[in-house]
């Protein structure tokens, strides 16, 4: 039995835009664009660049306007030691520009005035967090200053971005003193889910 030249190519093309399907489907979870805008920012947790963190923003308040950060620790066996300077964990990140803010009816980004700190070294107990496996840290960011637009009620689009300063693989009580200056993932960036934040 033959088989006409028409059905043989209507066979080979179905062959072949199936292949292209299967191609583009195994490729689209991992596309990324290396230029997204903060627009295209998740609004859930985002995995930071040490494998099991991440940072995740929630309000909780409208007036003052507040948010809770809160850093996990996915890993199963890896505790994380952070220094919390320059992070959204350090209670100076809403005047160092750790967050960012963005109006969200106009899109205009909100400028926000930073503040130069000088830093006693070694940095003191106080100073880290421990996140053990499997566990979180929660901190409260209260977004008030003269830097705060007064237009309310308002909506602006927050996230927190920056670089860490300091970040080991185990346990606070393991971390020395003169380790301050050989953290394995210090100079790493972090970022944070994008939200919503209402100000009334």
């Amino acid at each position: 039995m033959t088989t006409s030249k028409p059905v043989l190519l209507t066979l080979a093309t179905l062959s072949l835009l199936g292949a292209l399907y299967l191609y583009r489907s195994a490729r689209a979870p991992f596309a990324m664009s290396s230029t997204s805008t903060p627009e295209q920012r998740p609004t859930t947790a985002t995995t930071t660049s040490i494998l099991g963190l991440t940072i995740s923003l929630s309000q909780i308040s409208r007036s003052p306007p507040s948010l809770i950060v809160t850093l996990r620790n996915t890993s199963p066996d890896t505790p994380y030691t952070l220094l919390k300077w320059d992070t959204p964990l350090d209670p100076l990140a809403p005047k160092l520009g750790v967050f960012r803010l963005r109006d969200a009816e106009t899109g205009a980004d909100v400028p926000i005035d930073r503040i130069m700190v000088n830093r006693m070294t070694p940095p003191r107990a106080e100073d880290y967090v421990t996140v053990g496996p499997g566990s979180e840290e929660a901190h409260e960011v209260v977004f008030e200053g003269p830097w705060m637009p007064d237009v309310k009620p308002a909506k602006y689009r927050v996230w927190a971005e920056g670089t860490w300063r300091g970040v080991w693989d185990k346990w606070g009580d393991e971390v020395k003193k003169e380790e301050y200056f050989k953290s394995p993932f210090g100079g790493r960036g972090f970022g944070s889910g994008e939200v919503e934040m209402r100000v009334e």
